[in-house]
């Protein structure tokens, strides 16, 4: 017979974490439907809008500061560029402040060190998983978006101030 415990499986653990947010968080968590996986760095900023008519209103956006990983997990924070608030996001899904989206780091995360070219200095990237209320289209109306800069500025033709 063996002391050891078996680790919970993934799917169970993130389950259990869900499980830890308050109701009403919970509510709102349960809603958000549309689940990916993008990538993270420092300065990275995602766009949070909405469509009013054909038109985007930017609502805010999110700046990845920084990300720290030690032997209890890893964690990021992003601060909003409209308030100046931050928030600390890790494992178990935060709300994006008060935004229909939610943030987590994956349980199983890969980060890597890149570059865009040799001597170039560098950049940390880890993987974020972002939850909204659906991702049919990223000129859906009566929801909420989330999406990185390039992407916001592809699609609406805008340049994308830092």
């Amino acid at each position: 017979m063996s002391n050891e415990q078996d680790f919970m499986s993934v799917e169970d653990h993130f389950i259990g974490l869900v499980d830890t947010l308050p109701p009403q968080t919970r509510e709102i968590y349960n809603r958000c439907r549309a689940v990916r996986i993008e990538t993270a760095f420092r300065s990275r900023h995602f766009i949070i809008y909405k469509l009013r008519g054909k038109d985007p209103v930017e609502l805010d956006r999110v700046s990845f500061e920084g990300f720290e990983c030690d032997d209890f997990g890893a964690t990021t924070t992003i601060r909003s560029i409209e308030t100046s608030l931050q928030i600390t996001i890790g494992y178990t899904p935060v709300q994006v402040f008060d935004y229909p989206i939610f943030m987590f780091i994956p349980l199983h995360a890969k980060i890597r060190w890149a570059t865009v070219s040799a001597g170039a200095g560098g950049s940390l990237a880890y993987p974020i998983g972002i939850r909204t209320q659906s991702r049919r289209g990223l000129r859906e109306k009566g929801v909420v978006h989330c999406e990185t800069g390039l992407v916001y500025g592809k699609e609406f033709d805008f340049a994308i101030r830092a």
